[in-house]
C-alpha cells in the first residue's frame, strides 16, 4: 500500500509509532541470543523456550480483546497461514538463531534486513511479471553494499562465517514470505488472532523439532540466566514486535512498513555496541548505508508524472 496518506491522520501517526517501536523491540533478538549463548545453550533449545513462553501471551491478548473475522476462508487462506507459521517464522527464526553462533549480532541484522529485496522479488514472482530495469539495478546496488560489508570485516572472518552468512540470507528470504502473507491475512483475521495462530503453528514446529533431536530433560537443566533471557526475548523480541509491526502495517501499508523496518540494524548496532562491545569497520558502515539506501528505494514505487 503506497501513495499519498494524510500525514496528520491519527491512524497514520499511530502506525508509524507502532512500527518503529516494534522494529526496535525485534532488533534486540540477536543481542538476547548472543548473551544466552555465553551460557552454552543450544539454539533449538533456546528458541523452544522462547516460543513456549511467548505463546500463552499471544492467546491472552486475543482473549482479552477478541477481533472479528472478515473474508477468511480455510480452503484458500489456511495453507498461507500454515506456511507463515512453519516456514516464514519457525524455519526463518531457527536459521537466524543458528547463524548467530558464528555471525556477529550487527552483521547478522544487516544481512537479515535485506528482506525488502526479497519482498520485491517475491511480489514480482507472484504477479508473474518481469522486474523493471530500475529494480534490477537497485538489487545489484543493495547486494553490492552487502558484499562490501562482508568483505570489510576481513576475508578470514568471512571464511569463518560464510555458512552463517548463507543461513542469514535464507532467513531473510523466508521472512519476506511471512511479511507478505501477514499483510494480507492480518486484515482478515485481525492482528491478535493472526499472531496467535501463527505462533501456535511455529511453536508446534520448533517443539517437535527439538523433541525429535534432543532429550526433553535438557530444557530443565539450563542456568537461571538462560531462562531469564528466554523470557525477555519472548516478551521484548517476540510478542511486542509481532503485535506492533502487524498493527502498524495495517495502518500504513506493507511497503511503507518495510521501509521503517530498515531502521532495525541501527537499533541492533546500538544495543550490540553497549551490551556486547561489537564494532564495525568504516568500510562496513559504508556497506551498511548502501544496503539501507538500496532497500529503501526498492520499497518505493515511482510516482506518476501527474503527481
Amino acid at each position: 500500500m503506497t501513495g499519498d496518506f494524510a500525514g496528520n491522520a491519527p491512524g497514520w501517526r499511530a502506525g508509524l509509532v507502532f512500527t518503529l517501536l516494534g522494529v526496535a523491540a525485534f532488533s534486540s533478538k540477536g543481542v538476547f541470543a548472543k548473551l544466552a549463548y555465553v551460557h552454552g545453550v543450544e539454539p533449538a533449545a533456546f528458541m523452544t523456550m522462547r516460543m513456549v513462553l511467548a505463546l500463552p501471551l499471544f492467546w491472552l491478548l486475543l482473549l482479552w480483546r477478541n477481533e472479528p473475522v472478515a473474508g477468511w476462508r480455510w480452503d484458500t487462506d489456511g495453507w498461507r497461514l500454515l506456511w507463515a507459521g512453519l516456514v516464514g517464522y519457525y524455519v526463518a527464526q531457527l536459521l537466524d538463531l543458528v547463524a548467530l553462533q558464528t555471525v556477529s549480532a550487527t552483521l547478522g541484522r544487516l544481512i537479515v534486513f535485506t528482506y525488502p529485496c526479497f519482498i520485491v522479488l517475491l511480489l514480482a514472482l507472484l504477479g508473474r511479471r518481469w522486474l523493471e530495469r530500475r529494480v534490477i539495478l537497485l538489487l545489484a546496488f543493495s547486494y553490492g553494499g552487502l558484499g562490501l560489508a562482508l568483505i570489510g570485516g576481513g576475508m578470514e572472518e568471512l571464511r569463518a562465517t560464510w555458512t552463517g552468512v548463507l543461513m542469514m540470507l535464507g532467513s531473510a528470504a523466508l521472512f519476506a514470505t511471512y511479511y507478505v502473507i501477514a499483510g494480507n491475512l492480518s486484515n482478515k483475521l485481525g492482528t491478535r488472532r493472526f499472531s496467535a495462530y501463527v505462533m501456535s503453528i511455529a511453536t508446534a514446529g520448533i517443539t517437535t523439532h527439538y523433541l525429535l533431536l534432543h532429550p526433553v530433560e535438557a530444557l530443565f537443566r539450563q542456568p537461571a540466566a538462560v531462562y531469564g533471557l528466554a523470557l525477555g526475548m519472548a516478551v521484548v523480541a517476540t510478542v511486542l514486535p509481532l503485535i506492533l509491526i502487524v498493527e502498524g502495517m495495517r495502518r500504513i501499508g506493507t511497503e511503507t512498513s518495510a521501509v521503517l523496518n530498515l531502521a532495525g540494524p541501527g537499533f541492533t548496532f546500538l544495543l550490540a555496541w553497549v551490551l556486547l562491545g561489537e564494532r564495525l569497520a568504516p568500510v562496513q558502515w559504508l556497506g551498511f548505508a548502501i544496503v539501507l539506501l538500496g532497500a529503501w528505494r526498492l520499497s518505493q514505487r515511482p510516482r506518476p508524472a501527474s503527481e
